[in-house]
């Protein structure tokens, strides 16, 4: 089945290779037993590896279903071991409890059928839910490979509903309470029945969680697979913690106030009201978000006791695969001119502070999460985008002892009617999941920024499904990566400047009575580069997969000893030295002249897109925009819906118009008048600003007029609006309306960026008063003017990183989310892009050489950026 995934775009697919052979994988790595090395892991979301691996179930019958049955699971798990030797893992974080439903017996726990339907069997062959997780560690034990299960907490748990059902004063806290003082389950719609259905700040929430770990780990901890244990924490369940809003019940309060010695305001049923505004004002604001945090990184302290108690020298991850999900981090995520947060900040707010694990030595790892998704979803990846622009985002993530990276492939779930029509199984509803892999090069990318950025020990790549199909491509970055043993690494810099040469990165590190260094090009292009080597006379060097052929040490008069190596796009090479005091100073790097004239071209390009906002053109979504069709048989408006009510007229009027021949004219005796648009489909841009013309016929009579916008957001209302004339309740306008006509124009530059569906401009009339409307435009692009100031310093920073031969910093900044913005949504015009003017760079790039003088973009705008903004 080939289908097209785009929404607005034709598919683009190339050469598909079928690849068939022995009944049997052969096993990438044939070396076993490596302990200190690092961990590679396959990461399963959900227990859908019976599916991954297509096991065949079993029919029952009397009912005429396919049923999981042990066959089923067992030849799927044989299958995934398999699978797993031969793509190089050497380990797998697997779901064992997700969407409310486990494969394994659970006295804690009233798991569904949803990952194992064995109970519905009419023979009644499986009345005990199999212990499906039992079997896998039997086949890790067998292959050594680690396995560690994952904990979803974001279904209800007996325990805890037991009590809430009770009610009374054990009940209190259990749930959580925002500033309307009712619980977030009234307020969050849940996703497939998941959510913050806990308070888990509250002692009993806590007690009953480690109660799940404790039961998954004395029941498996004898097995040598059994490595750990995982924690996914997600916007939808409770293992994280909702936006600061929410914890302002009276028990949670009362802990607060213990610990901090902080009196909370707040009495009677405004309570929860003056509480949340008592905390979200400074210094109370950072006493709150400080204090939670502590919370839970106490409780995960607490885990990771009981963990290690039960089974030493085990880990406990905190695998983040919807950490930066939901409305809270969403809008605090969100790309912005300029930017408004760090990785720090935000992931404060869901009680994450990095700081409470590194003291844990090798135990608690937080894993930085990073979302694979296509290359043409930019909205999608937006938030992902702007993280990785952050300036503290590398440094947040290497706070532990032991750094490492979730990759979570994003599913895509969708339906096909034209294949269920054709399908000889009637009726057809096929569940498909589309996770495309990276292709090629582009398969090794992500995990060698993990590497360049983090000297990541730990690497998790999976979603839903395992990423298959791109296996030959990783197979040598595997082999090298699993290679070098599992201690911290630190970066080669210059010896005066401690400066990298980008964009190679070299870490090295002594163990073992041996040296061990590693090269990483985190770039699309091949690159020459070589660091000096300060060691014995007899010291020799080693490539650490004995299956690629690297260049002996060389010297010169000039810098003495010295190492080069080829390194191919996003390439990584180990070695070893058979001393353990070998030094390294002074790398150096080359690349292909053409990469800066690529770059520089680029960058005009961005340029002259950026200068095109200055001018940017409507849209044509609103139908009937300027009122000039004439009204229908029955009087209506063509193209627009309005209000009917009794007071209320809404009518086109031929006295008044700003252009053209007639405007619309809204006036009611007291009752809310409304004219809204047919719908239109959302901008991708997440901007919109509507601007208009409009008048009234006294301006000592203002009307309480709101300019908004109104759509569907995930299936929920959303409304967003503008106040004119006179606000309700206000005694002054906020922003007055004249009796000659004017242009007013509302932006709203923070769309959701997805879901938002059935877009409508509107004007409401909120009360008594009457107003002329005319030419409705529309804009996806409009920036204001310090926007625009930012977008200009941004592009000249790239400039900047260029010319001073910083070829690393100057990709980071092209791959962030606004360069991609302005190639995706601005096109350029014919002659907009000025002539390159970048002067040729010498071949050698050492880290601290001379930058050369400005020009080119940097020069161009330099007149329209402030003196105080100007570099």
């Amino acid at each position: 089945l080939v289908t097209n995934g785009r929404d607005h775009a034709p598919a683009v697919y190339g050469k598909i290779r079928v690849l068939a052979g022995g009944e049997r994988l052969p096993r990438t790595l044939p070396d076993r037993g490596l302990q200190n090395r690092r961990l590679l892991a396959a990461y399963l979301d959900r227990p859908l590896f019976p599916e991954n691996f297509s096991a065949n179930e079993s029919l029952d019958s009397w009912s005429g279903r396919s049923l999981d049955d042990w066959s089923t699971f067992y030849e799927g798990g044989t299958r995934m071991v398999e699978y797993l030797n031969h793509a190089g893992y050497n380990g797998l974080m697997l779901a064992v409890l997700a969407d409310g439903s486990t494969i394994y017996p659970s006295a804690r726990l009233e798991p569904t059928p949803r990952y194992d339907t064995g109970a519905f069997f009419a023979s009644g062959q499986d009345p005990v839910r199999k212990d499906v997780l039992e079997m896998l560690f039997r086949l890790f034990d067998r292959e050594d490979l680690q396995l560690i299960p994952t904990v979803e907490f974001a279904a209800p748990l007996p325990e805890l509903e037991a009590i809430r059902r009770a009610g009374g004063g054990e009940a209190q806290g259990i749930e959580w309470i925002g500033a309307e003082g009712t619980a977030l389950s009234a307020a969050w719609p849940a996703q497939r029945g998941l959510m913050p259905y806990y308070n888990m700040l509250h002692p009993r929430v806590q007690q009953a969680m480690l109660g799940v770990l404790k039961e998954l780990a004395q029941r498996y901890a004898q097995h040598p697979s059994f490595t750990g244990l995982a924690v996914r924490l997600s916007a939808d369940g409770y293992a994280q913690l909702p936006g600061p809003d929410w914890g302002l019940d009276d028990a949670t309060i009362a802990q607060f106030e213990r610990d901090t010695k902080l009196r909370v305001p707040g009495e009677g049923p405004q309570r929860f009201a003056e509480r949340s505004t008592f905390l979200n004002e400074e210094p109370h604001r950072k006493a709150w978000l400080d204090w939670r945090a502590a919370q839970l990184g106490k409780f995960y302290r607490t885990a990771f006791d009981e963990l290690v108690a039960i089974r030493p020298g085990a880990r406990l991850y905190l695998s983040g695969a919807g950490m930066i999900g939901g409305p809270d981090l969403e809008a605090e995520l969100r790309p912005a001119l300029p930017r408004r947060t760090t990785i720090a900040a935000a992931l404060l707010r869901v009680g994450v502070d990095a700081r409470h694990f590194q003291d844990d030595g090798q135990g608690i790892i937080l894993l930085r999460p990073e979302r694979v998704l296509p290359q043409f979803n930019l909205a999608g990846r937006a938030a992902d985008l702007e993280i990785g622009q952050m300036d503290d985002v590398d440094r947040y993530f290497q706070t532990g002892a032991v750094s490492g990276s979730l990759f979570f492939h994003q599913p895509r779930e969708f339906h096909v009617d034209s294949f269920d029509q054709k399908s000889p199984f009637k009726p057809g509803n096929t569940w498909l999941i589309s996770q495309p892999v990276p292709s090629g090069q582009q398969n090794r990318r992500r995990f060698v920024h993990s590497l360049a950025t983090l000297d990541s020990q730990v690497m998790v790549d999976g979603g839903w499904l395992l990423p298959m199909g791109q296996e030959e491509a990783i197979r040598d970055l595997v082999a090298a990566y699993r290679s070098l043993p599992s201690v911290r690494f630190q970066p080669v810099g210059n010896r005066q400047t401690s400066d990298a040469a980008q964009p190679v990165t070299f870490r090295t590190a002594t163990h073992g009575g041996r040296t061990y260094l590693y090269a990483v090009n985190d770039t699309p292009f091949a690159t020459t580069a070589r660091v000096q080597v300060e060691g014995g006379s007899a010291c020799r060097i080693e490539e650490l997969t004995g299956k690629r052929k690297i260049a002996p040490l060389k010297s010169d008069s000039t810098s003495g000893a010295y190492w080069e190596v080829q390194l191919d796009r996003y390439d990584l090479v180990a070695v070893q030295f058979s001393e353990p005091t070998v030094q390294f100073s002074n790398p150096q790097v080359t690349w292909p002249d053409a990469v800066e004239s690529a770059l520089g071209s680029q960058i005009r390009k961005l340029g002259a897109r950026a200068a095109a906002l200055r001018n940017p053109p409507s849209l044509d979504v609103v139908a009937n925009p300027g009122f000039e069709r004439p009204s229908t048989a029955d009087g209506q408006i063509p193209d627009w819906a309005v209000t009917t009510r009794s007071g209320v007229t809404i009518q086109l009027d031929k006295s008044q118009k700003h252009a053209g021949n007639q405007s619309a004219k809204i006036a009611s005796a007291g009752s809310v008048a409304c004219l809204v648009s047919r719908p239109f489909h959302a901008p991708t841009t997440g901007r919109l600003s509507m601007a208009v013309w409009l008048r009234v016929a006294d301006a000592d009579r203002q009307p309480p007029l709101r300019l908004a916008l109104e759509g569907k957001l995930r299936g929920r209302d959303y409304y967003r609006f503008a106040p004119v004339g006179l606000p309700p309740g206000a005694g002054q306008p906020a922003v007055p309306l004249g009796t000659d006509w004017a242009q007013y124009v509302f932006q709203v530059d923070d769309l959701p960026l997805e879901g938002l569906a059935s877009l409508r401009v509107r004007f409401d009339l909120m009360g008594p008063g009457e107003v002329w409307v005319d030419d409705v435009q529309v804009f996806n692009l409009a920036f204001s003017k310090p926007e625009l100031v930012e977008l200009s310093k941004l592009i000249a920073s790239v400039e900047v990183k260029l010319q001073n031969g910083q070829i690393g910093d100057c990709l980071r900044l092209l791959e962030g989310y606004w360069p991609q913005f302005l190639e995706e949504n601005v096109p350029l015009q014919p002659g907009a892009v000025p002539p390159e003017s970048l002067a040729t760079k010498p071949a050698l790039h050492p880290a601290d050489e001379k930058p050369p003088e400005r020009s080119g973009w940097l020069n161009r705008v330099k007149d329209i950026i402030p003196d105080s903004l100007r570099f």
